[in-house]
């Protein structure tokens, strides 16, 4: 859903500024309440109090479908409110709402009186006798948002909201519900970063005591009466009385920001003189959009021209909030120094000299003179007060360059927190507080009434807390999560068909985030499995599935139920996209006509089409039949699909043989490759005295997408006159546009033959070489209507817009930088696109072939992959179910790929602004053999502490005799990059053929981070069986790093190696046990000889010496046959009853 904000704001630069009046009070929504009988329809309004000024809002509304079965809305009262602001939404998890989504499309806000309904929605009655149901307001899957004007500077703004419930009863008596009858408007509009109050309520009716339940943006929760410290966003609260009876409220608290300055441009003054050519122009932006202007040499104006050259300092203040924002500006000559890079070091909370402002010269800088404005002199001072200071740079030509800045006093106190919890069992969470040492007497106040610093033994919910200075008053806040065992899932499946009675799916679910690795997956069919990222199983159609998740803390989810449905392609069904028409037969008597019934897509074709004039045919696409047009008898087609799957039509009615001369509409063709736009005009013939029309446009919406309708004929055509993809009976209505026209005069129009009443814009999706846009009569009839009120014939001809450029298919799913591999780096292109959207692939599924897809706008910064690479599962929006792809076709490698670009783009980025490389490194310590080691990966140290990065993939290298196979796991808890599942996306996966272990991170949200120190923790376990002497070394390194900022830069690392000290025991190996074995010949060309007399050998592996397991023997051989095997030394591991020895051996295939 568009943020209607954005949307209105070209619209309102149009309207007539004139004096608008304040807002009298908060905005209010009201559901009513009803009771009806089983049976009945029953429609109840939704009105406002204090709708003042409102351009705009969207919201969503549910029920219960079990209770109330939606039929229609009406009764609209306000300009162009019809049908198409309003949605079913067809997700999974929506069953049981509607969307409401309207702008004020004659660009006037608008005003209502109190309890004015804005429409009615009816529904029929299923439930029985006695049976509740709320009609509530909801946050998703549309969330609420208000749009005014704002009264005395005629600006947008974002307004605060509150959306009281309504309820149904089947029957003929309400109970007494408890009732929200007031509360404080929700936040209030203010420049300052202190959140806003809270939420007062007042209940009344029902029967006490209440009860309440509160859900808030970022998992907030509360069972409070009333909340505080409110961050913006949608507030849900259940109340519940004794008697089990409820009401429900939506509260809407909108984010005011702060006032900045944007879109600065300063021009110099020309030459080293005093002339006054010099301007200064920028936007202003945040704040309620009433701003004053008050420069210091007394202007009042916004920008400003005609300046000399100096310091001109700006004061922009909110006449309506009261805040401000300062900024100064230096008009300078033309100097050949320049002042760029300005570092400013605010002055800390109760130490007023800690400030520090840092410069750097750019240009001819030899000989410069630098003084400051405190006497100082050089491009770095410090231990400053709060306050202003100006620099002078004169070069040596004279010319003086200047430059101002403000060391502010913060009154915050920065710090940080780690919240995480020991297991799922009871109230186990913690919060342990970061805060920098130096600060004075600090005290602490927990939401929860604690005052340590630190606090345990925590239930899942928000903590709040405020740390106070005692001295000076700063204040520092902060909120932290103690989150529950959500976890973030997704599921895909993949089909296999053997024949018509032979069909497997694979499914595998992912866990990107919630939860601690490594997850146990328990399937429904008996199959079970244990991994850090993905399980997987399979089965035969048909087949319903049930997963739990349980993590290593004993933490459990149990995702949605999977019923895999695959056609006989292999490919996921889907629902049935469709259209009619019917063509009458000139000449005929009795009037006939040809009905066609499209399925444009859905199901598992071929299908078997089933008229009610007992017809039965069998099709891939669409099936004709020849009936009487006689008006009066209505025909219906069953589709049923291979899988059983069926689809019945709504009543088709053909009318012919009307009298009267027929109007002719006609769709042209068009031609587009994928991805571009075309439009095809709608064109008339005989259109004479027409003074109604009304017809459906039908396409294939896995091929076409509609955008728009544009160069209007008819008058008084407008947005309220058609509808794309509206609320059916039959679907979802994608592919679908219905067109209704009458003359509002009431009087017949006239068009010349081969007028275009519109342009229909569709957007190019698949790969079809003619993809058709038919003239239909589902779900809105072909009607067209005279000025005399009589009924004339329309005869139609369909448009196909031709697909070219369509040969080739270039996505692999995985494979987001085009380099022909799936691995770990391709992960960083999905932190880069995270969010886009753009256009969805015809196929969404993740096999490891090439599939289709219309190229995306977006593009990476430097690499410039297109976006519809990354969008790896096909549907049109880059999420972290892209993620499921890397997991699935890892090492995957497209035998196809015949290009280097990907590949060298990647290692040839641009360099990022650094210049010095940000170290890289496992930070180890002294472990003993046999034992476990969790060791910190570090980026940056404490010489390298301002760190911006954005995305990471490296890979680490271990000795795969030292370390236990399979033992290495990463923990991505506390990294300084981010929070796993919510701002950070993570994958990493053990290669131990190539004993390394491959790791990527990235954030998610478009912005750099800055740090230094963890970023990850490495868990291994020390073999107790190999070593040979005290302290061993074991070499642990850092290859293959790449690093790289939001602009996709590369960020210069420096990959560094390790070393993990091992305290070794001999209480395994000894010399004792070397003695009783013999190994020979060494060298040897192709047998080894094995003499163990006294000892039970169990297990014997060869290791080449980079660490790959080449040949293993069960049992107690007395030869080892080493045929096919290069020349080369190898290592040689015995497990035996009382030790493991190693033995070094020489292969050689040659003479000696």
């Amino acid at each position: 859903m568009k943020r209607i904000y954005f949307t209105l704001c070209f619209f309102w630069a149009l309207i007539n500024t004139s004096a608008l009046f304040a807002q009298p009070g908060c905005l209010v929504l009201k559901a009513g309440q009803a009771t009806a009988a089983t049976g009945e329809t029953i429609c109840i309004d939704v009105s406002v109090e204090n709708f003042y000024q409102v351009t705009g809002m969207q919201y969503s509304l549910r029920w219960d479908k079990d209770v109330l079965s939606f039929t229609e809305v009406k009764n609209f009262n306000l300009p162009g409110l019809t049908n198409t602001n309003f949605g079913t939404p067809s997700q999974t998890g929506y069953p049981d709402q509607l969307t409401f989504f309207w702008i004020d499309q004659n660009q006037m806000p608008q005003t209502l009186a109190d309890d004015t309904p804005l429409f009615s929605i009816c529904f029929q009655v299923t439930g029985s006798e006695g049976d509740h149901s709320p009609l509530a307001f909801d946050p998703a899957p549309t969330p609420p948002e208000f749009l005014t004007v704002e009264a005395q500077s005629a600006a947008f703004k974002l307004s605060p909201a509150s959306l009281y419930g309504g309820s149904f009863t089947v029957g003929s008596v309400s109970p007494d519900y408890p009732a929200i009858t007031s509360a404080s408007c929700p936040g209030v509009q203010t420049c300052s970063e202190v959140p806003p109050p809270g939420i007062e309520t007042n209940v009344t009716g029902g029967m006490v005591p209440y009860s309440y339940s509160w859900n808030g943006p970022d998992g907030y929760i509360s069972n409070e009466a009333n909340i505080t410290d409110v961050a913006p966003g949608a507030y849900h609260l259940v109340v519940t009385d004794a008697a089990g009876l409820s009401h429900e409220a939506l509260f809407y608290a909108p984010a005011v920001t702060s006032l900045t300055l944007t879109n600065i441009m300063v021009t110099p003054v020309e030459g080293c003189s005093q002339g006054s050519g010099g301007s200064i122009s920028y936007n202003v932006s945040g704040g309620s959009g009433s701003y004053e202007f008050q420069w210091n040499d007394g202007a009042t104006i916004q920008s400003r021209a005609g300046l000399s050259p100096g310091l001109y300092q700006l004061t922009v203040t909110d006449q309506l909030l009261g805040c401000s924002i300062y900024q100064a500006f230096s008009i300078e000559s033309s100097s050949t120094i320049r002042i760029t890079n300005v570092e400013v070091t605010d002055a800390s909370c109760g130490n007023t000299n800690t400030g520090a402002i840092r410069i750097q010269l750019e240009g001819d800088a030899e000989g410069a003179v630098i003084n400051w404005s405190n006497g100082a002199e050089g491009l770095h001072i410090e231990d400053l007060a709060p306050g202003g200071y100006t620099v002078s740079v004169t070069d040596a030509t004279g010319c003086v360059t200047t430059h101002y800045e403000e060391v502010k006093a913060s009154d915050k106190i920065e710090f940080t927190g780690t919240a995480g919890y020991e297991d799922c069992n009871g109230p186990t969470g913690f919060i342990t507080l970061d805060v920098p040492a130096g600060l004075g007497t600090l005290t602490y106040v927990w939401s929860n009434g604690a005052t340590t610093k630190d606090i345990s033994g925590l239930s899942f919910g928000a903590y709040r807390v405020t740390v106070t200075n005692t001295e000076s008053g700063c204040q520092g806040y902060g909120i932290f999560y103690i989150k529950d065992d959500e976890f973030l899932t997704g599921t895909n499946f993949e089909c296999t068909v053997i024949d018509e009675e032979t069909i497997f799916a694979k499914v595998s679910t992912v866990v990107w985030g919630g939860g601690t690795p490594p997850y146990t997956f328990n399937w429904s069919n008996g199959d079970s499995m244990t991994s850090d990222l993905v399980g997987s199983t399979t089965v035969s159609l048909p087949a319903v599935l049930n997963l739990t998740i349980t993590d290593s803390k004993g933490c459990t989810t149990i995702p949605p139920t999977v019923y895999p449905d695959c056609d006989f392609n292999g490919n996921v069904s889907d629902n049935f996209s469709v259209a009619s028409r019917y063509r009458c037969i000139e000449d005929s008597n009795p009037s006939m006509a040809e009905i066609t019934y499209t399925i444009w897509n859905g199901g598992a074709p071929p299908y078997t089409f089933s008229w009610s004039n007992g017809l039965v045919e069998t099709g891939d696409k669409e099936s004709s039949i020849m009936a009487p047009a006689d008006a009066a008898t209505a025909y219906t087609v069953t589709v049923t699909d291979q899988l059983g799957n069926t689809h019945i039509s709504e009543p088709i009615l053909p009318i012919c043989g009307i009298s009267g001369e027929p109007l002719s509409l006609s769709v042209a063709d068009g031609e587009a490759v994928p991805g571009e736009q075309v439009c095809l005009p709608v064109t008339v013939k005989d259109f004479f005295n027409i003074a109604g029309l009304q017809f459906t446009l039908s396409w294939d919406p896995t091929q076409l997408r509609g955008d728009s309708l544009i160069h209007f004929s008819l008058p008084n055509f407008s947005t309220s006159n058609y509808s794309f993809n509206p609320i059916s009976a039959q679907g979802n209505g994608e592919g679908i546009l219905t067109i209704a026209w009458t003359n509002s005069t009431g009087l017949g129009y006239t068009l010349p033959d081969d007028t275009v009443l519109f342009e229909l814009c569709l957007t190019v999706l698949g790969d079809d070489e003619g993809a058709e846009v038919v003239i239909s009569n589902q779900p809105t009839l072909i009607e067209a209507t005279t000025g005399t009120l009589q009924v004339i014939p329309v005869i139609t001809d369909d448009g196909t817009v031709f697909i070219t450029g369509n040969d080739e298919k270039t996505v692999w799913p995985g494979d987001t930088d085009q380099n022909g591999l799936v691995d770990h780096f391709d992960l960083l292109n999905i932190g880069l696109a995270y969010g886009a959207q753009g256009f969805p692939r015809p196929e969404q599924d993740l096999s490891w072939e090439a599939h289709f897809s219309a190229p995306w706008p977006q593009k990476t910064p430097n690499t410039e992959v297109s976006f519809q690479h990354i969008d790896t599962d096909g549907n049109g929006t880059i999420t972290a179910n892209d993620t499921l792809a890397l997991a699935l076709n890892y090492r995957w490698f497209n035998e196809q790929w015949n290009g280097e670009d990907g590949y060298n783009k990647r290692e040839n980025l641009p360099a990022a602004a650094r210049t010095a490389a940000v170290p890289l490194y496992v930070d180890t310590y002294p472990v003993a053999e046999g034992s476990s080691g969790t060791f910190d990966i570090m980026l940056g140290d404490d010489a390298n502490t301002n760190n911006t990065v954005y995305g990471l993939a490296f890979s680490i290298n271990y000795d795969p005799l030292a370390i236990v196979p399979g033992s290495m796991r990463l923990s991505f808890a506390d990294s300084w990059m981010g929070n796993n599942g919510e701002d950070l996306l993570t994958f990493y996966r053990d290669d131990p053929d190539h004993h390394m272990v491959h790791v990527a991170m990235t954030r998610i949200d478009g912005e750099d981070i800055t740090g230094a120190g963890s970023i990850a923790k490495l868990l291994i376990t020390i073999e107790d069986v190999i070593f040979r002497s005290n302290d061993i070394e074991i070499p642990i390194s850092i290859e293959q790093a790449r690093l790289i900022n939001s602009i996709e830069e590369a960020v210069p690392v420096d990959v560094r190696s390790s070393v993990i000290v091992v305290n070794t025991t001999t209480r395994t190996l000894d010399e004792s046990l070397d003695r009783q074995i013999r190994v020979f010949p060494v060298p040897t060309q192709n047998r080894l000889y094995l003499k163990t007399p006294n000892l039970t050998v169990k297990n014997i592996e060869l290791f080449s010496m980079d660490g790959r397991r080449l040949r293993e023997w069960q049992g107690q051989p007395s030869e080892l046959f080493l045929h096919d095997l290069p020349q080369g030394t190898y290592s040689l591991r015995m497990i035996t009853n009382e030790g493991v020895a190693v033995r070094r051996i020489i292969i050689f295939n040659g003479e000696r």
